[in-house]
């Protein structure tokens, strides 16, 4: 495998990681709404409200992942990556909607940045 084709297939596979926390965050945000407000409502409303998280926050997780992995790669796991950006994005999402969950998930990127340290190597 080229070098190319790892990096096509690592992007792809950001992609469609991030597409599955981006429907996961969304979801997310709008149960923790759910719940604290104590709306009820038939369950055909609610597979509605969350085939809305899902069709907002796959694509907003399908680019932002790639993105946000391939500059933190180097200084941030990937697991806190995932973890980190899907629980600003959630909270950005409960407090202030959509456009919440966004600078909710760039801020989280901005705080790893700034918190992470450089991984050093050796230079052989």
């Amino acid at each position: 495998m080229t070098r190319a084709h790892r990096i096509i297939a690592v992007t792809a596979g950001l992609a469609a990681g991030g597409a599955v926390l981006g429907t996961l965050a969304g979801v997310l945000a709008i149960a923790v709404v759910l719940g604290v407000v104590g709306w009820r409502s038939p369950f055909d409303d609610l597979v509605g409200l969350f085939q809305l998280a899902a069709f907002f926050g796959a694509p907003m997780g399908a680019i932002g992942l790639p993105l946000l992995g391939w500059a933190l790669l180097r200084y941030v796991p990937l697991w806190q990556v995932m973890l980190y950006s899907v629980l600003g994005t959630v909270f950005g999402g409960v407090f202030y909607g959509l456009i919440g969950a966004a600078v909710g998930f760039f801020l989280a990127a901005v705080g790893m940045r700034l918190t992470a340290r450089k991984v050093l190597t050796a230079a052989t």
